[in-house]
């Protein structure tokens, strides 16, 4: 207005200037230099402002201050900083925002030695795999309880506490000795049922015969052993 002439009567010329010197001096002091660099995090262009940046790339502006203030990684395919600095390091923002996403999005699980203290808590099955050598389906299937344990370790879903009970965890020969057991039903010659038994040594031991007696019986056509027919019983998980 005043360099158009048409605040003559409103301010005088001093006056005018001095607002207009004062209003270049904190545009000036808003404006920072901001830098474009690859994916490698090297320098390839600075800039005067983002406003110049934006026109340069056909960007956005304040798409190039959400980057270059910590929001995002890229805009336009670049990484955008304040500042002239010839190199920046774009791959440990990337890891920081890799982590990150885990944190937030991921299914944590807790490790724990056979005793119940926690030895770890890791953000994903991929990274307790990663670090342990344990295989991510044995991880799956401690997690839903159809196993005990793996590679001797107890293992939790999410963020477990300092200690678990472990009193009621089986492992080593407990665990197996009851994994032999097979439940066997027991019939009469014409086929009605009788009972069930949880293994087959009981249910030997019910009709005074030998173990490899009824176990032969069992896995033979015909099923029959001390006068009445057996089959397994197939057991729900």
């Amino acid at each position: 207005m005043h360099q158009r002439g048409r605040n003559n009567n409103f301010l005088a010329s001093s006056h005018a200037e001095e607002t207009i010197k004062k209003r270049n001096e904190a545009t000036a002091k808003r404006t920072k230099k901001i830098s474009c660099y690859d994916t490698q995090g090297r320098l390839l262009k600075t800039y005067r402002s983002a406003g110049e940046a934006a026109i340069d790339k056909g960007i956005s502006e304040s798409r190039i201050r959400q980057i270059a203030a910590g929001y995002e990684l890229t805009a336009g395919g670049f990484a955008w900083r304040y500042g002239a600095e010839k190199n920046i390091d774009f791959a440990k923002k990337l890891q920081h925002k890799r982590e990150r996403y885990k944190l937030l999005m991921g299914k944590p699980v807790t490790q724990y030695n056979m005793n119940g203290k926690r030895l770890a808590i890791f953000p994903t099955l991929k990274d307790a795999s990663a670090a342990t050598g344990v295989n991510r389906s044995d991880l799956t299937n401690c997690i839903k309880g159809k196993r005990a344990s793996a590679l001797g370790y107890l293992w939790r879903e999410g963020h477990g506490g300092a200690r678990i009970d472990t009193s009621g965890v089986l492992t080593g020969e407990s665990l197996r000795s009851i994994r032999k057991k097979k439940a066997v039903a027991q019939y009469t010659k014409d086929g009605r049922f009788i009972r069930n038994f949880e293994s087959v040594k009981a249910a030997a031991v019910s009709i005074g015969v030998n173990n490899a007696t009824l176990s032969g019986a069992l896995h033979g056509a015909s099923r029959y052993c001390g006068g009445f027919n057996w089959k397994f019983v197939k057991v729900e998980e």
